[in-house]
């Protein structure tokens, strides 16, 4: 911002010129336009022309306050304030009044003449625009020779820096100091900077371009009261935004100019560095992220102000014909007649002018000079939207109809635009369309010829534009400011100890600043997702808990095992923090424990915490297998030691269908009876041991095999009474032995023993099974089992279909049954081996 406290006025009132034309060049950050506003102030009247809005509206308010309101004029496109009394008139170039008589007149950054858009109309004010007793212009040191040449005894007034400027080098994006401004040229990529900024130091203020002043002030006020450190920008701090900025870093060092993607020449690189620096202190430049490094006649010409010379300025007439569209179009394109003048490029205002012109509500019309001069005026109208499109266009054919045909433009058109701007709610792409279309709508109302006096429309449009403003503020601070890691940024710079404390509800303090939690062993950081700055942070909290983390591991290690717990995913917590997990292991029952990088913790806490979860998950392993170790207990002999290895090996359940279908053959009536007694339960096509299906214990063992088996998808345990087709059925199904594929079907194996069951009672002579009607609508009502289910698992348990009788099903007696009426001697068992192993 201008300070004008900053700098000495005496060195004016003894400054007499002989030539009342006067260039003023230099540098950035030499005081140029401080110069030219003390020098305007000396005399009874003045105007100066700034190149942007921005900075028109800056020295409005700081001279408002320094000579009142009733004597300060501000003309910008966009804002008309004009006290009958004002003496100064504080403008952008394009508005400066033409026929305004007053003493002092002044172009700040006359060197603008060389731009292609906007060149054109700073050439005219600087060969043109003169006041009755002293015309200064500002502008680079690249302007002299041209001007000596124009004005062969203009007056070179010579201003030096008052601060140095060195180039830099390349730095990162995460590493680029505070008090820094990173430059780039597109809306996106200032984002997305932005974004990168507040992640790492807790924010930044965001200037563009098509900022109004309102909210342009505002996010720079945010930077220069210290509550951010960083600023990312377009090069729309290149002129008149003179802040407290110590290095200024380039991300990219070329732009869209509007018609063509184009390096940035080395006096507008100059422009944006010299930002660095303020007054006497010295600053820097450099670039950063994908910037293309400078050559070094770039870097020379930067640190030490040389540029080429300016050798022309580009020209378009401005003595127009108005009698028909042709003549003024022709005029535009007279050609200049002096050496260090060279033409326009087509601008924006012609382009439109054309366009405008093959449009058949213009070009079907007889036009006199009157209407010709009307649309020459409406194509200035700016495009400050910039859709590409031709929505412009279409805006300024409906105004040139509207004032033709009803001499203004009606207000409920323009309320109604209005209303649909005269919404705050939004991302900030779309506040900063809003804001774009209303300033178009401040530029318009400022032309009273076209829009009934007393309307309003001037007042609602400045209070939307407002009321966007501030919300645009808002939006930008939400999105690219963490007040509480900006904060907390600043304590990790500060080189002495640092204070750090826990609470009794476990957040934790740093210099006051609360910056996470504690939750078991982990450190939750709640300020900075940067992995440098986690690195800053746990240093401090390490050395802050230190003590708290030991006394934690201690109580961990001495904890009742009720304390831990099994999730359904099987991870394991203590007092609701997550501590590990399990995984895949030598078998289901044998998982490996996985526990969390404890990060705060030495390896002898690790490895204590280790061993107490491993503990704890053996044991709860072990209280599921109790029951099949107390059948041992019972020291079960012959076959029935063999059942209950069995059991073991395949965790409580075997299937008996095939080879293992002996398994019950073979048996005594006493072995049965025995087995039956130790809780053991003897089915058609299984044996198990009920205990251990029970909900709870079946849930864990489900767990165990999800673990074991690396499912994806881990689901919860199937209800048993549920037919899963084959297609369906999840790794852990396919592969358990509780459930049995019969057909394109899986079973629960208690599913399967209850139908089995209600077959059986169904039977005629205990052997034979009809499919009546009755029967198939039984079993489809009791257990949703169709005909063709049905008759697949008759076929699993030995039934054949009847030749003669195409619903009688009679069960077959396979060899084995018939053999295991004979006495068997049980040396020749299959199982005879299994009598005299002992189990570990």
């Amino acid at each position: 911002m201008l300070n004008y406290s900053l700098r000495t006025n005496n060195f004016l009132n003894s400054e007499k010129f002989l030539n009342n034309l006067i260039a003023v060049l230099g540098p950035t950050n030499t005081g140029k336009t401080h110069y030219a506003i003390e020098r305007m102030l000396q005399y009874n009247s003045g105007v100066i022309g700034f190149p942007l809005r921005l900075l028109a509206r800056e020295v409005y308010d700081k001279l408002v306050n320094k000579k009142g309101l009733l004597n300060i004029a501000l003309i910008t496109g966009e804002e008309r304030i004009v006290p009958d009394t004002a003496k100064y008139f504080i403008c952008t170039v394009e508005a400066m009044p033409k026929n305004l008589h007053v003493d002092f007149v002044a172009i700040d950054e006359a060197q603008l003449c060389m731009h292609n858009e906007r060149g054109h109309i700073f050439t005219d004010k600087i060969l043109n625009h003169r006041g009755e007793q002293e015309t200064m212009f500002l502008g680079s040191d690249s302007l002299e020779q041209l001007l000596k040449y124009i004005y062969p005894n203009i007056f070179i007034k010579k201003m030096t820096r008052f601060s140095t400027l060195k180039y830099t080098g390349k730095t990162k994006l995460t590493r680029i100091p505070r008090r820094s401004a990173i430059v780039s040229f597109s809306i996106n990529d200032v984002y997305e900077i932005a974004e990168l900024v507040k992640r790492k130091h807790g924010g930044t203020a965001v200037v563009l371009g098509a900022l109004s002043p309102k909210t342009r002030n505002a996010q720079v006020e945010l930077y220069e009261s210290g509550e951010v450190d960083y600023l990312v920008a377009t090069d729309a701090i290149g002129m008149g935004l003179n802040m407290d900025i110590n290095h200024v870093y380039f991300a990219k060092n070329n732009k869209f100019d509007g018609r063509v993607t184009r390096p940035l020449t080395i006096s507008e690189l100059a422009q944006i560095a010299g930002r660095a620096g303020r007054y006497k202190k010295d600053g820097s430049f450099g670039i950063t992220a994908k910037c293309i490094d400078f050559s070094a006649n770039a870097i020379n010409a930067i640190e030490n102000h040389i540029f080429s010379s300016i050798n022309t300025m580009i020209w378009r007439n401005n003595d127009l014909d108005f009698t028909s569209l042709k003549s003024l179009l022709r005029s535009l394109s007279l050609m200049p007649n002096k050496s260090y003048l060279t033409m326009s490029p087509e601008a924006e205002d012609e382009r439109l002018l054309k366009a405008l012109s093959k449009k058949s509500s213009i070009k079907n019309n007889l036009l006199g000079e009157k209407q010709v001069k009307l649309i020459w005026e409406i194509c200035s109208i700016p495009d400050y939207s910039k859709n590409f499109d031709d929505s412009h266009l279409d805006l300024i054919e409906q105004i040139y109809l509207f004032i033709e045909d009803k001499g203004e433009i009606p207000e409920s058109w323009v309320n109604k635009k209005l209303d649909g701007l005269n919404n705050i709610k939004g991302e900030l792409d779309l506040l900063g369309t809003r804001l774009a279309n209303v300033r178009t709508w401040n530029y318009i109302s400022n032309h009273k010829d076209w829009i009934k006096t007393g309307s309003g429309i001037d007042k609602r449009a400045r209070y939307i534009e407002n009321r966007l403003s501030d919300a645009l503020h808002a939006g930008l601070i939400e999105r690219f400011v963490d007040y509480k890691m900006a904060k907390f940024s600043k304590s990790l710079d500060v080189e002495n100890e640092l204070i750090a404390s826990i609470n009794k509800d476990n957040s934790v303090l740093v210099e006051g600043h609360y910056i996470g939690r504690l939750e078991g062993f982990s450190f939750i950081n709640e300020v900075s997702k940067n992995p440098q700055d986690k690195k800053e942070v746990l240093k401090i909290v390490r050395r802050t808990l230190y003590d708290e983390l030991k006394r934690r591991v201690e109580k961990f290690q001495k904890c009742k095992d009720s304390e831990i717990f099994f999730d359904q995913e099987m991870s394991i917590y203590w007092k609701n923090h997550l501590l590990g997990k399990l995984t895949k292991g030598s078998s289901i029952i044998n998982p490996k424990v996985f526990m969390k990088n404890f990060v705060l913790l030495d390896d002898v806490d690790k490895s204590n915490i280790k061993k107490r979860l491993s503990q704890f998950v053996k044991k709860s392993i072990s209280n599921f297998m109790l029951p099949l170790t107390k059948l041992y207990e019972k020291n079960q002999q012959g076959l029935n030691r063999g059942i209950i290895y069995q059991l073991n090996e395949s965790l409580g359940l075997i299937k008996l269908y095939n080879e293992k279908k002996r398994l019950i053959i073979y048996l005594s009536d006493k072995d049965k009876n025995s087995l039956l007694s130790s809780g053991i339960k003897i089915g058609e096509l299984f044996i198990w041991l009920p205990i251990l299906f029970e909900k709870k214990n079946r849930n864990f063992l489900w767990s165990l095999r999800k673990i074991f088996y690396e499912t994806q998808y881990r689901s919860v345990y199937p209800n048993i009474n549920i037919i899963i087709n084959k297609r369906d059925a999840q790794k852990e199904i396919r592969y358990s032995n509780e459930f049995i594929l019969i057909g394109e079907n899986f079973y629960n194996f208690q599913l399967i023993e209850k139908i089995i069951n209600a077959i059986k009672q169904v039977l005629k002579h205990k052997k034979i099974f009809y499919s009546s009607k009755k029967n198939i609508n039984y079993f489809n009502k009791k257990y949703n089992l169709s005909f063709s289910q049905l008759k697949e698992i008759l076929y699993i348990l030995n039934f054949k279909k009847d030749k003669m009788n195409p619903i009688k099903y009679l069960l077959i007696e396979n060899n084995d049954e018939k053999k295991s009426r004979i006495k068997l001697d049980k040396k020749n068992s299959p199982f005879a081996v299994l009598q005299n192993l002992t189990i570990n």
